[in-house]
């Protein structure tokens, strides 16, 4: 039961800081989950640079997050929900992503490596008193780290645990759980975006769910995973002309390096 009750902690928590950023896609007639969890996190980055601004607390973010969602309802609802296209087939998708975020959970190893660095990262935003980019920085001059130089990740991470009145060890551990649905689901809206018919959709997922697996199996992170669905989402985006020019292209291209480029080049005269 104690499981299951952090599960459901976890998922609510998870969905209260995605909230914001759901009224906002909502109101401006987008109802997918890659656009809502884009505009979660311009939400999320929007208040921790007011937080990290005014040297507060994780606190003064969550009353940012609610005030700029109540903001975005009051909106939506004098103007009107505007319509938008509906993905069919989006449940079962969220059904396969729940599994999938179950076998996560069960095999989830410990924090370790590269994960220690990010848990140390959402202890400080959770634990100091005045938040700026010195005090996260795990570099004793004070320096950003080139590849995390603002915390939006893990201040996302951070605002879950405060929510879901979680450690965050085990936030850290079981997060890609919960959001392995959302993986799921955003894949599914890019195969049905870019194909529009069930077979290679089902394909698309397929893929997805097998990039899951590995990233579970092979220890990858599951960031960079959802940063790949969510550039082949806006990839999908593009009309069948813009495919077709890339495909001539693409094909022309490489027929002229096999036929002239590979045999002319200077590293092949260097070979013979």
């Amino acid at each position: 039961m104690s499981v299951l009750f952090l599960y459901l902690r976890l998922a609510f928590a998870t969905a209260v800081v995605l909230a914001p950023g759901w009224l906002v896609a909502r109101s401006l007639g987008v109802r997918s989950v890659s656009a809502t969890l884009a505009w979660s996190l311009v939400v999320v980055f929007a208040a921790l640079a007011v937080t990290f601004a005014l040297g507060s607390t994780l606190t003064l973010t969550l009353v940012l997050l609610v005030t700029l969602g109540f903001a975005a309802f009051v909106l939506g609802a004098r103007r009107g929900w505007p319509r938008a296209e509906g993905v069919p087939g989006r449940g079962i998708a969220l059904f396969w992503g729940g599994i999938v975020g179950v076998i996560i959970w069960v095999s989830a190893p410990m924090v370790q490596g590269d994960g220690l660095f990010h848990l140390a990262r959402v202890r400080k935003l959770l634990d100091l008193d005045g938040l700026s980019h010195d005090r996260v920085s795990e570099f004793a001059d004070g320096s950003l780290h080139p590849g995390y130089a603002f915390p939006l990740w893990h201040g996302f991470i951070a605002l879950v645990a405060k929510v879901a009145h979680e450690d965050a060890e085990r936030v850290v551990t079981h997060l890609p759980s919960i959001l392995a649905p959302l993986a799921v689901v955003m894949a599914f809206e890019a195969g049905w975006a870019l194909f529009r018919h069930k077979i290679p959709t089902i394909f698309f997922i397929i893929a997805a769910t097998a990039l899951t697996l590995l990233s579970m199996i092979k220890k990858f992170s599951l960031i960079p995973m959802l940063g790949l669905i969510s550039c082949l989402y806006l990839m999908a985006q593009l009309g069948i002309t813009n495919w077709s020019r890339f495909a001539v292209w693409l094909i022309v291209g490489l027929a002229i390096y096999f036929v002239y480029s590979r045999k002319a080049s200077k590293l092949a005269a260097r070979g013979r």
